[in-house]
């Protein structure tokens, strides 16, 4: 293949026109043919890309996992619980583009005679068990007749999605410049999302994200790469840098105030007491706060009267037909939370049916909470091996940014990602935060960037022997960060395999030690 440098005209040209295509397409598409074309045409687009340059592929991902339609092809009908409802098999431009990055990376690989590692993390092995537990849970359910095949094979086939996403992150990245390029664009992405809801807040009506109908989905999102967008500007050596997060992170403060998500105002409640835990310049943080709370309170700064009257309207106590009022410590509660609790109910009846598996994915109606929703469909095993997976990643969130150098992006990075993390599983308490996709592929994402920390900045032996996977086996790094291809813009191997391939010297000193994890 000729190098890029000498076809930039081709590339550039073919780029326009494959994009005006898609745009045309995409103008005038209603029938299931016309999505077909505009999935080929962009899937066609995406694999070139990805051979050319796999980051480029997943820049491309960063901009389509919040700016892409849903495209929607079936319905799968689902009868478990008692609470039958119809659940559209709704595809993404960015599910396409994951398995065609996926593809582009296997046909690389090949291609120049590379092997394609799988890297080793802290968090695999709880992953691994959550999707065996998962499909466990959903074959059974389908052979009870409570999941259709349909809705539970495309619901277990997004959350692997979610992981070979995180794995390729880890395989294809391997210089820090590109991933200081994807940040940029994430944070790009975030700007565009925070200015298309500032362009909705004068209708009065709840804000959500582009392509999107569910105000919580975009709160989530906003207590994710705000979180992030703060860490990096607290870490950040750059004045401008610093200037651009907080400056979006300000701008996206007025959508995410009008979702009327108490989900995400909850959220960010935790997020911001986490920052004063965990994050540098925490008397600041602290400041600020009690500020922004005093002029609240003489009446300088007034909350939107309508995010006054969400919170308000929880114990406002008003009735709905059809829906059982609870109370919380003698307040009545309103329709929609109490919709909710009822809702938990009857996830838990379900559970009791089938409490070791649960009744598969897509076995139960519509449940507006992640914990519940996991106990109903996967059982007691699913709802552990969940919980073992979030405890997975705080030790890795953790641990990263305790050891990243100060002047490090990954340091910044780890803070926003350790915090926005309490913030999410705060969310997940009213919505399925961690398997909502626009929520979920950044999430991962980011934790690949995360966890390529270690490899970066030359103490990934450290890293892994936190976790006690082969000690006496580990290289211990060598030389100042940047030496040795430890750091800088280095090139460095894909990951730990196993089995290991066949070696003909001792590995460079910033590869991935290859030993088979215990």
């Amino acid at each position: 293949m000729p190098p890029l440098s000498n076809q930039p005209r081709q590339v550039v040209m073919l780029l326009i026109g494959a994009v005006l295509g898609i745009a045309l397409i995409a103008w005038g598409s209603t029938d299931v043919r016309g999505k077909f074309v505009f999935l080929g045409i962009l899937g066609t687009v995406a694999l070139y890309l990805s051979f050319i340059r796999l980051t480029w592929g997943l820049s491309f991902l960063a901009v389509a996992m919040l700016l892409s339609p849903e495209l929607t092809f079936a319905g799968a009908s689902v009868p478990g619980g008692g609470m039958e409802v119809s659940r559209p098999v709704a595809l993404r431009v960015d599910d396409f583009l994951i398995a065609t990055l996926a593809i582009g990376w296997v046909i690389k690989s090949a291609y120049r005679g590379e092997a394609y590692a799988i890297a080793w993390t802290p968090i695999n092995k709880a992953v691994w068990l959550y999707i065996a537990i998962s499909v466990s849970a959903t074959i059974l359910g389908f052979i009870r007749g409570d999941v259709r095949f349909r809705g539970g094979f495309f619901f277990n086939l997004k959350y692997f999605e979610y992981f070979l996403l995180y794995l390729m992150v880890l395989g294809i990245v391997k210089e820090r410049g590109q991933v200081e390029r994807l940040l940029r664009v994430m944070l790009v992405v975030f700007l565009i999302v925070a200015i298309h809801g500032l362009r909705q807040v004068p209708s009065g009506r709840r804000v959500f994200a582009p392509f999107d109908t569910e105000p919580n989905t975009l709160s989530g999102y906003f207590l994710l790469i705000g979180s992030v967008a703060v860490g990096m500007a607290l870490h950040s050596t750059s004045r401008l840098m610093r200037w651009f997060c907080y400056g979006t992170v300000g701008l996206a403060l007025v959508p995410f105030l009008f979702t009327r998500s108490r989900g995400g105002y909850l959220g960010l409640v935790v997020a911001y007491g986490a920052f004063l835990f965990y994050g540098k310049q925490r008397w600041r943080l602290f400041f600020g706060g009690c500020v922004v709370l005093a002029l609240i309170a003489i009446g300088w700064v007034k909350l939107p009267k309508s995010v006054v009257d969400r919170i308000r309207y929880t114990f406002s106590g008003g009735t709905q037909q059809g829906i059982e009022q609870y109370e919380v410590g003698g307040l009545a509660l309103d329709p929609s939370t109490s919709a909710r609790i009822g809702a938990y109910k009857s996830a838990l009846k379900v559970w009791l049916r089938h409490p070791v598996l649960g009744v598969g994915v897509t076995g139960t109606g519509f449940i507006d909470g992640q914990y519940f929703r996991l106990l109903a469909e996967t059982g007691a095993f699913g709802l552990g091996a969940f919980i073992y997976l979030l405890w997975s990643i705080y030790g890795a969130l953790a641990i990263v940014y305790r050891r990243s150098p100060e002047d490090s992006v990954f340091k910044g990075v780890s803070l926003g990602m350790l915090c926005a993390f309490f913030g999410l599983i705060t969310h997940a308490l009213a919505a399925n935060t961690f398997i909502i996709i626009r929520i979920a592929e950044p999430f991962w994402l980011l934790m690949g960037i995360v966890l390529l920390g270690p490899r970066f900045d030359g103490w990934q032996a450290e890293f892994l022997r936190s976790y006690r996977h082969g000690d006496s086996d580990l290289p211990r790094p060598s030389g100042p960060r940047g030496e040795n291809g430890t750091g800088g813009g280095s090139r460095i191997s894909a990951g730990v395999v196993w089995p290991p391939p066949p070696q003909s010297g001792p590995a460079p000193i910033g590869n991935l030690p290859r030993f088979p994890p215990r």
